[in-house]
């Protein structure tokens, strides 16, 4: 299924084997029935850092699962003043 992905505040796609790598914002073909937690470790994505994650412009888990056509983005923590 191919997802469209959004990385944020300096998150890229940090898996080598993939035609994303590198790229912060890019639509990408994934197995059917992929959680969020699942998509992130795909994307290489560091599992120590906490992420804000939005889907379909909706705050979700990252158990959910996804589906056809959903639109991903993930913030890691952002701070300032």
């Amino acid at each position: 299924m191919q997802l469209n992905i959004s990385l944020f505040a300096g998150l890229i796609c940090a898996n080598q084997n993939l035609a994303c790598h590198g790229k912060k914002d890019f639509i990408q073909e994934f197995p059917d029935g992929i959680t969020v937690r699942q998509l992130r470790d795909l994307l290489g994505i560091d599992p120590k850092i906490p992420l804000l994650v939005m889907v379909n412009n909706h705050g979700e888990a990252e158990e959910l699962i996804l589906t056809e056509g959903d639109r991903v983005a993930l913030f890691p923590p952002i701070g300032g003043g």
